[in-house]
């Protein structure tokens, strides 16, 4: 259980990372080649990376406390400030308005509305 649980947390990180490559490439593509739907592709690259990232980071942090143990949630170890710290960004930015984004993006072809609202 514990080999799995690191492979599932794994898979969870490298697709973040993955996205974060193909948002890298959509958003140099709109630099170099701007347009309406080169920014509209670049910010829907962009917004699938902070969910997977969000995802990500979440089960990370809250598979420390779960393959840790108790002895994970010792005050010495210090480790709730990550779950914290992960948690409060994402209380900032919620993903609930990206998968909103994108669903109308990828159904509809509405793009996403510009300047931190994707």
């Amino acid at each position: 259980m514990l080999v799995q649980r690191f492979g599932e947390l794994t898979v969870e990180v490298v697709a973040a990372e993955a996205a974060l490559l193909v948002a890298s490439g959509a958003v140099t593509e709109s630099m170099l080649n701007p347009s309406e739907w080169s920014a509209a592709e670049a910010a829907v690259a962009v917004a699938t990376v902070k969910v997977l990232a969000e995802r990500a980071a979440l089960a990370v942090t809250s598979g420390a406390f779960e393959l840790g143990g108790p002895a994970a949630a010792a005050r010495s170890m210090n480790l709730d400030r990550h779950w914290r710290n992960t948690r409060t960004h994402s209380l900032e930015d919620p993903i609930r308005w990206k998968y909103h984004h994108l669903g109308r993006f990828t159904l509809l072809g509405v793009s996403p509305p510009r300047y931190r609202q994707v």
